[in-house]
């Protein structure tokens, strides 16, 4: 949590504004080739706090394929939240793992706009 003070001029005159508490964002970055903090999305996952008290982003650096099977089992409290998204210019492919065979293939994309 960080604290900063803001300072605004009125018809010339430098005036104080009470201190405004900015929240920090915490980001794991997602690389399957070891250059981010994790190399999966569940290995990320596995990185969160059981309540997020704080913003969370979970962010792919890499347009690969990461096939597993995950379960999101968080609790967002106050001020917390959860982003899981790709980092500009890529396009990862999430595939769930569990769902292979004939008909039963799920694939998820990202959005890329």
């Amino acid at each position: 949590m960080r604290w900063t003070l803001r300072t605004i001029f009125i018809h010339g005159f430098a005036v104080a504004t009470l201190p405004q508490m900015l929240m920090a964002q915490t980001t794991i970055s997602i690389w399957q080739d070891g250059g981010g903090d994790v190399v999966s999305l569940g290995d990320a996952l596995d990185e969160l706090p059981n309540r997020l008290g704080e913003p969370y982003v979970l962010e792919f650096l890499d347009s690969g394929t990461y096939q597993e099977m995950v379960i999101v089992e968080v609790r967002i409290r106050d001020n917390g939240s959860l982003t899981i998204r790709a980092a500009s210019g890529v396009a990862p492919i999430l595939r769930a793992s569990e769902n292979k065979g004939p008909g039963r293939d799920r694939l998820y994309r990202t959005d890329t706009s």
